[in-house]
């Protein structure tokens, strides 16, 4: 994964190969998944990305009812 990205990867197989690994359970594969969608840019690699992420703005119940905090 870290050689793809740093020979900027950006085909059609390769987005949707780290599209699919976006999903992977180990979190380092997951993260380089998501570094080199980033990395490659672009319509496809983007939306990917996106797809990912939008939905992990919406917090569990359980961390909505924690109290904040100040440092």
């Amino acid at each position: 994964v870290q050689g793809l990205i740093r020979l900027n990867a950006s085909s059609d197989d390769v987005v949707a190969a780290f599209e699919r690994s976006l999903s992977d359970p180990h979190p380092y594969v997951a993260a380089f998944a998501h570094e080199l969608l980033y990395r490659v840019g672009g319509t496809a690699a983007h939306d990917a990305l996106l797809r990912y992420l939008r939905p992990l703005r919406w917090f569990p119940t359980s961390a909505r009812n924690v109290k904040a905090t100040a440092y």
